[in-house]
């Protein structure tokens, strides 16, 4: 399935889209017995959403060339349709708030090199650089787009998915003497507002793939982060109407004693009381925001969702108010946590779990699983037929 919100295109993870034979024939039983197995299913279906992806990228463009629009945001068009295989079955754990050793010990969580003196040093790159080296967005040429002028990009955008879509992602900053009425930020970027949460219809080009492949788009609730409604065209996972609610709480029921152990060892150290939230992370960064951003509002984000900060530990009151002093802190705390994961084990333990709650919940839809797949295989064989014209 292909989403369309009203903000900036969200790449929805697809954490498992399962749906391969293990060596039987048409007809037979279609098995998956294990997590490796599972593993080569799931980026069997990933190279076929991918070629299905790359079907619906190329009728856009076609769509987009035959209007005049030869330059393209290619940063816009990769978030939309890019498809990577997996390395393994899971590979984002709610203790990803744990950094790795290395990193703890020059960075802490991460979070001082968004301060506005740690940023201006240039920390934010190189912290970035070393965190998401693996992103294919930071390799992207994007510098033909970026160079056009404001009323062109807002042309492309209207020429691409609808006037309401070029309005519902915000307004762009000018280059320095172009009109700035449209607002936006000083580098050209889009500005998106936090309180739009409906999805537009989608228009454009990406309707007249949508139209010539799948026939319409249908309006359906999001889930996961997203939040109100989205845009759905073509093969749906059953993955994304599973119940992801009961599968996080079938883990949260499964780490109560390593998230207890792990949060009784952070208090003893005298690094605050902290709570796990519904999901199982920790509100680090609002944490860290108190600091960094004292005079701002703190914000904890749950499921999409502002929901009461009260659970979000306050700093301590003897806290150095240099960033050197403050960055000293971090680092000791990110550290300190690493020693309560490993003493008490709760990183390898919530980490199984995790990995075993999703593998149950990936098993136990196989008929599902491999109806999608060949939908996708459908869906592809009818797109390449479309594009061949």
């Amino acid at each position: 399935m292909r989403t369309f919100l009203l903000r900036l295109p969200v790449l929805l993870a697809l954490a498992a889209t399962a749906a391969a034979c293990t060596g039987a024939e048409d007809g037979e039983s279609k098995t998956i017995d294990d997590e490796s197995q599972l593993l080569e299913v799931v980026n069997e279906n990933r190279r076929l959403e991918a070629e299905l992806a790359e079907s619906e990228r190329r009728l856009v463009e076609d769509c987009l060339d035959e209007q005049g629009f030869t330059v393209h945001d290619e940063l816009e068009l990769l978030t939309r349709w890019y498809v990577a295989e997996q390395e393994a079955l899971v590979e984002d754990y709610p203790s990803n708030f744990l950094p790795d050793p290395e990193v703890a010990a020059e960075w802490g969580f991460g979070q001082w090199v968004y301060s506005d003196e740690g940023w201006a040093s240039g920390a934010g790159d190189e912290f970035n650089d070393i965190v998401g080296a693996d992103i294919p967005a930071l390799d992207l040429d994007n510098s033909a787009f970026n160079d056009l002028a404001v009323a062109e990009k807002q042309d492309w955008y209207a020429a691409y998915a609808g006037e309401e879509y070029a309005a519902s992602i915000g307004g762009f900053s000018a280059p320095a003497g172009e009109d700035e009425a449209a607002g936006g930020s000083d580098d050209g970027s889009i500005v998106i507002d936090p309180d739009l949460q409906e999805a537009v219809a989608p228009g454009g080009c990406l309707l007249e793939m949508i139209d010539a492949l799948y026939g319409e788009a249908e309006p359906v609730a999001a889930t996961g982060e997203a939040v109100g409604t989205v845009w759905s065209w073509g093969p749906r996972s059953p993955q994304e109407e599973a119940d992801w609610d009961a599968l996080r709480e079938s883990y949260r029921v499964a780490v109560i004693e390593p998230e207890t152990a792990f949060l009784d060892c952070v208090t003893a150290g005298g690094w605050g009381d902290w709570e796990f939230d519904r999901a199982g992370s920790l509100p680090i960064s609002a944490h860290f925001n108190q600091i960094y951003y004292p005079d701002s509002e703190i914000t904890v984000v749950e499921d999409g969702l502002v929901v009461d900060p009260g659970s979000v530990p306050e700093p301590p009151a003897d806290l150095p108010g240099d960033l050197e002093g403050q960055k000293a802190y971090e680092i000791g705390m990110a550290e300190a946590f690493l020693d309560c994961a490993e003493t008490t084990g709760y990183r390898e333990d919530a980490e199984a779990a995790f990995r075993q709650v999703q593998l149950d919940l990936f098993l136990s839809t196989d008929e599902e699983l491999f109806a999608y797949q060949d939908e996708l295989r459908a869906a592809i064989a009818n797109a390449q037929e479309v594009v061949k014209g």
